[in-house]
């Protein structure tokens, strides 16, 4: 599987991942110039933009580590445009979810809300 696959794979782990807790998918795979959001769903009458993050194992670190000051900005950018096109200004947040991926292709989630 090369590394988009790969992307859209555990984008698509996530996905399940968070619908099974209640959450109520609106939009994937959002592109801009910016950024990108990977997921948006809207839960408890909000938004929530997830950024995804998969790894194949923890031999290079955790997926954590991905999340710069530089690429909150970006996804703050993304968030921004996104509302603009869509007039959509409902109260959100944004929310990580590492996918720890192993051999047997079982998951590990990280999931966390980001503070920006």
């Amino acid at each position: 599987m090369d590394i988009y696959a790969f992307g859209e794979w555990c984008e698509g782990r996530a996905l399940e991942y968070f619908e099974d807790r209640g959450w109520v998918f609106l939009d994937r795979r959002v592109n801009f110039r910016e950024g990108e959001i990977d997921l948006i769903f809207i839960c408890d009458s909000g938004l929530r933009f997830v950024e995804v993050k998969g790894r194949r194992g923890r031999r290079f670190g955790s997926v954590v580590e991905s999340l710069t000051t530089q690429k909150l900005r970006r996804l703050k950018r993304a968030e921004f445009l996104w509302r603009q096109g869509l007039r959509d200004f409902r109260p959100g947040e944004w929310w990580f979810c590492g996918v720890t991926v192993a051999r047997d292709e079982s998951c590990v989630f990280d999931v966390f809300r980001i503070e920006m």
